[in-house]
């Protein structure tokens, strides 16, 4: 057997063909894949592997162990790549070409999504690079909320990959902007969709990300018979839980529909009524509002997935997934065009949004082929 010595001797010197493999200042350390074609590895002469480069190093996550990575120096097919160890499926893969894709292997195996774009940027679908299939990056702030084609797209692939994997029947098709539920999960011991009043399937949302996504939204209306600025009844019996939400929120301690009437008071045509915020809370408008919409599974593209609805304090449907938990607030504005909103601006529109950074990463993610099979696997498990 060699010892680590021989072996390191022989992954940081360049022998034979490698040796003129590289231009000048530069040598080659082993081959990498590149584009699809297998070529030299060609580092700068001065930087070299050193035995704490390649030393075993845990892998963590929210703190705990979760694997380890390090330099395979005697198993086929890795002699010399990179190998990865999952703790908790205790299986070895090998044959990475660095660290980083070693760790990224492990993260997967546990179902952590990997960020996929930079700071300031969003996974909107995937696109073509270079042959490869890459996550298709774009400025956050250039998917405004009007422009319903990534979310769209975004659904339509969760739903094509649901199918794939018997989580939805193949008949099914994404709601789009039909006012229906994004997606549903059908639970593994239903042979077929039931419908009624018994959950066999899961209703499902979904979000292209936290930064502006609603979760919630209610029209207000103007009239002095009704107590000036109120819900209307009609929206109250569709949405009776978000409705309620709405009506025990708060600005600087006073009701929200109280603080409107001394703040807007009656509206006056062509004037403009401006925005209002309530006081933050928690994500309960959110779960009232997947309530009324019987919804029990609630995905977000850069955060993961969760249970939501009547599902928020109770795993009823033994999924393993987290409650969705966080801050927001809810934002008071003038209604879209073609929303209600008329010359005398009698039309308002009230949407809960929740702050980015207040929402914690998902352990599971259902757009990945571990984090649906995994939640799959634990409903089957339900009695």
């Amino acid at each position: 057997m060699k010892t680590f010595k021989q072996f390191f001797k022989e992954i940081t010197e360049p022998t034979g063909k490698l040796k003129d493999a590289c231009w000048k200042g530069y040598t080659a350390v082993g081959t990498k894949k590149k584009n699809g074609r297998t070529v030299p590895n060609c580092v700068p002469e001065e930087v070299e592997l050193s035995e704490e480069d390649t030393k075993v190093k845990h892998v963590h996550h929210n703190g705990e162990k979760i694997g380890e990575t390090g330099v395979d120096s005697e198993a086929s097919p890795g002699n010399g790549k990179w190998f990865a160890k999952h703790y908790k499926s205790k299986m070895d893969s090998v044959g990475f070409d660095s660290r980083k894709e070693a760790e990224a292997e492990v993260r997967a195996a546990h179902g952590i999504k990997e960020q996929a774009c930079w700071s300031g940027y969003t996974a909107v679908g995937t696109k073509k690079k270079n042959g490869r299939t890459v996550p298709n990056c774009v400025p956050e702030e250039f998917i405004p909320e009007s422009d319903t084609s990534h979310a769209t797209k975004a659904e339509s692939d969760l739903v094509e990959h649901l199918k794939k994997h018997g989580a939805m029947h193949k008949d099914s098709q994404a709601a789009g902007n039909t006012g229906g539920n994004d997606f549903h999960i059908v639970h593994p011991k239903s042979k077929k969709p039931v419908e009624g009043t018994e959950v066999k399937k899961l209703e499902g949302e979904t979000k292209i990300n936290t930064k502006g996504a609603k979760l919630g939204s209610v029209a207000l209306r103007y009239h002095k018979d009704k107590g000036g600025w109120h819900i209307p009844d009609e929206t109250k019996k569709k949405k009776p839980h978000f409705a309620k939400a709405v009506e025990n929120s708060t600005v600087n301690g006073k009701k929200l529909m109280d603080h409107l009437n001394h703040h807007w008071g009656a509206p006056q045509e062509g004037k403009h009524l401006p925005g209002v915020t309530t006081d933050e809370t928690d994500a309960h408008p959110a779960h009232a509002y997947m309530r009324d919409k019987n919804v029990h599974v609630l995905h977000i593209g850069d955060k993961g997935t969760y249970r939501a609805g009547d599902s928020e304090r109770k795993d009823v449907h033994n999924t393993s997934l987290p409650s969705f938990q966080g801050k927001g607030k809810l934002h008071v504005s003038t209604e879209r065009k073609g929303g209600g909103q008329n010359k005398n601006g009698t039309g308002m529109q009230i949407n809960f949004r929740v702050k980015p950074n207040s929402v914690e990463r998902s352990h599971t993610d259902i757009s990945t082929d571990h984090g649906i099979k995994k939640v799959l696997s634990s409903m089957a498990k339900s009695k």
